[in-house]
C-alpha cells in the first residue's frame, strides 16, 4: 500500500475518507502515524520520495501486532511497533 505524503502537511489530522484501507497523521516534523481501517498487514514498506518522486529512503518491516485495550473474548485496539525510517 502505498500513500503520498506530503512533508509540508498539517500537523493537525483531518477527516480522512471512510474507504481507504489506510490514512496517515503527521504528528510531528519526524513522526507520521498510520491507522488501517481494513485489515492488519504483516509486512509493511516504508519509503520517502524527493518532490520528484525518486526514492531517497527506503524499509521494509515485519509487524507485530500487539491488543492495546478491549478483552480477549471482544477484542480491541491493537497496534504494531514504531517503523523507523532514516531519511537523509
Amino acid at each position: 500500500m502505498t500513500t503520498p505524503l506530503d512533508a509540508e502537511a498539517s500537523l493537525a489530522p483531518e477527516a480522512q475518507p471512510a474507504m481507504v484501507p489506510f490514512y496517515a497523521e503527521r504528528i510531528d516534523a519526524d513522526t507520521w502515524r498510520f491507522q488501517f481501517n481494513v485489515s492488519f498487514p504483516d509486512h509493511v514498506t516504508a519509503k520517502a520520495l524527493s518532490a520528484t518522486g525518486e526514492v531517497i529512503a527506503e524499509t521494509d518491516a515485519d509487524l507485530d501486532w500487539k491488543r492495546v485495550g478491549g478483552s480477549a473474548q471482544c477484542g480491541g485496539p491493537v497496534e504494531a511497533s514504531p517503523v523507523r525510517l532514516a531519511v537523509p
